[in-house]
């Protein structure tokens, strides 16, 4: 062998000797997790509560948004054959909605 195959052999016996570095697994919270859905729907139940706080063309405006979004996200579940959730996601909407607005 040559003076390089011993340098090369000797470079990656000490490079295999080495402590490899642990992996870094970042924390998770539940936030980070929170589907395209799950900000849809905290969407619609903010704007329902600013929807209450306001009157004539201001909450129907506000209104007519909250239908757009509200058809967006139980399409959106439909469509990921999630059938039962959009149908409860619908009447929590329903509730928040009865409760802000009467």
């Amino acid at each position: 062998m040559g003076i390089f195959e011993i340098l090369a052999e000797t470079k990656i016996k000490e490079w295999l000797r080495q402590p490899k570095p642990k992996s870094v697994r970042k924390k998770i919270d539940k936030e980070d997790k929170k589907t395209f859905e799950g900000y849809l729907l905290d969407e619609i139940i903010k704007l329902i509560s600013q929807a209450a706080n306001e009157t004539g063309e201001v909450q129907k405006a506000t209104l007519v948004k909250i239908n757009g979004l509200q058809i967006q996200l139980l399409v959106s579940l439909e469509q990921n054959g999630h059938f039962m959730m959009a149908k409860e996601t619908e009447k929590i909407i329903l509730k928040h909605r009865i409760k802000c607005l009467g």
